[in-house]
């Protein structure tokens, strides 16, 4: 995933919670992705939420 060159946007965030096999080809991850849409959304939101605070 670090050779990926992927930079996370709430847009790159999102495809790959909702399919993570097909956002990035040679991943092992086995998680099937999340369809629901706002559920996907909150998780995003709750990750921003996380992020330390730039000074």
């Amino acid at each position: 995933m670090r050779e990926s060159g992927i930079i996370w946007t709430d847009e790159t965030l999102d495809a790959f919670i909702l399919n993570p096999q097909k956002s990035m080809s040679g991943n092992r991850m086995g998680y099937a992705g999340m369809s629901n849409t706002e559920r996907r959304a909150d998780l995003i939101a709750y990750l921003k939420m996380l992020q330390p605070v730039s000074d």
